[in-house]
């Protein structure tokens, strides 16, 4: 295996994925990290000790603070499932939360995270129905304009659905996209 998969939880409540790579490749010999080598075929190794994954996720936390994000409250190595986890349904792993050593979906953030899913898809579709607005707007069609305001509705109000709001699960927030999604 070249990489272990760690959870980083942070003082916003989230949990940031990170793959600590246990090979690579390099010019020269990095200085920090434990790195061995390099080996015939010119790659550099080493162990994924807590040492060695201390030293990088500090290195990651010396840059969230650079930047004002939120900052390192612990870490933890990930299962193969928990890092399934952040690979399935990528609109709503932000709302990812490591939670009595679980990792789960905080669903008041997934819920946000799903309606400016649906915000963002929804984007493109009504500015081109609000094209036909206008168009049908300068040609005073009246029948075209009705319709064309019926869509917009009726995009608008897949950000406001009730499922969203009661929806417990992931599975059930999927529910509510539509399938161009």
């Amino acid at each position: 295996m070249s990489e272990v998969y760690i959870g980083v939880s942070r003082s916003d409540g989230s949990v940031v994925h990170v793959a600590f790579q246990t090979v690579m490749r390099a010019a020269q010999k990095p200085t920090t990290g434990g790195w061995e080598g390099p080996d015939a075929l010119g790659r550099y190794s080493r162990t994924a000790s807590d040492v060695n994954i201390a030293v990088d996720i500090s290195r990651f936390n010396e840059q969230w603070t650079q930047l004002g994000d939120p900052t390192l409250v612990g870490w933890r190595r990930l299962s193969d499932a928990e890092h399934e986890m952040f690979n399935q349904n990528r609109w709503h792993r932000n709302a990812l939360e490591d939670v009595g050593g679980k990792i789960q979906h905080n669903m008041p953030k997934a819920r946000q995270l799903h309606r400016e899913m649906l915000q963002h898809y929804n984007g493109d579709k009504l500015l081109g129905l609000d094209r036909d607005w206008v168009n049908a707007s300068i040609a005073k069609d009246n029948a075209k304009l009705k319709a064309t305001e019926g869509k917009r509705k009726a995009l608008a109000d897949t950000v406001v659905d009730p499922r969203i709001e009661a929806a417990k699960t992931i599975e059930e927030l999927l529910l509510v996209t539509p399938a161009e999604v």
